[in-house]
């Protein structure tokens, strides 16, 4: 009874990407209860809870309208949101409507507008860019995502 026992506490899942500490109180019959403080280092997977989709079939050739929509999967609302993503190409933003948009080199970063700063649950936010490029070599959105959660990403 007074000989020291290993406890091993592994692949536990508590659904967050956060590093954290957990405590457990020990007893038993007999025993005086003690407390042990676990470290966990996270790599659980966490389920996305929004989706984009980029629409770029709207091409001519040497531009194309890039329609977005952003969509909110989760329970919780998505907030002043920032979608990140990177074009594959060279190109040049014409317009851009129902966000704000920056580009630097191929980086894109779009914001909200007043409008579209918090989606819903079961609702999403559309907006979109006119881009020009040299004719062949046509952009395509890649490594998009938001910069605060990963989202489910389609591109057609």
């Amino acid at each position: 009874y007074a000989t020291p026992q290993k406890l091993k506490f592994s692949d536990a899942v508590d659904a967050d990407a956060l590093n954290g500490t957990a405590t457990f109180k020990l007893s038993g019959s007999g025993l005086t209860g003690t407390s042990v403080v676990a470290t966990e280092k996270d790599k659980d997977i966490v389920p996305t809870t929004c989706a984009i989709d980029f629409d770029t079939t709207n091409d001519w050739g040497n531009g194309q309208n890039t329609n977005i929509t952003l969509r909110n999967t989760g329970t919780a609302p998505i907030t002043n949101w920032t979608l990140l993503y990177t074009e594959s190409n060279d190109f040049t933003v014409s317009t851009f409507w129902n966000a704000n948009v920056t580009a630097s080199g191929r980086n894109v970063t779009d914001t909200p507008v007043s409008f579209n700063a918090t989606i819903a649950p079961g609702a999403s936010a559309s907006f979109g860019t006119t881009i020009a490029y040299t004719s062949g070599a046509r952009p395509v959105p890649t490594n998009g995502r938001l910069a605060d959660r990963p989202c489910t990403v389609t591109v057609k």
